[in-house]
């Protein structure tokens, strides 16, 4: 998202990241990337590590990745 504000965003941390993940409810419908809480839950860090990236590139104004 990019502003007009000059100051650059947060950094999101996978600490964040591994907290969002471990307060989403199980057994809860699927996204639109038809992958199960359950299984992002089971994968652990290495799915946190990807998504991390995922959201600061996202987070500094780049399109997100197909």
């Amino acid at each position: 998202m990019k502003t007009d504000n000059k100051e650059a965003p947060a950094e999101i941390t996978q600490k964040e990241v591994r907290e969002a993940i471990r307060n989403m409810k199980k057994r809860k419908g699927v996204g639109p990337d038809d992958v199960p809480i359950d299984v992002i839950k089971l994968i652990g860090d290495p799915v946190t590590n990807i998504l991390t990236e995922i959201l600061n590139y996202i987070n500094k104004g780049e399109p997100m990745p197909d």
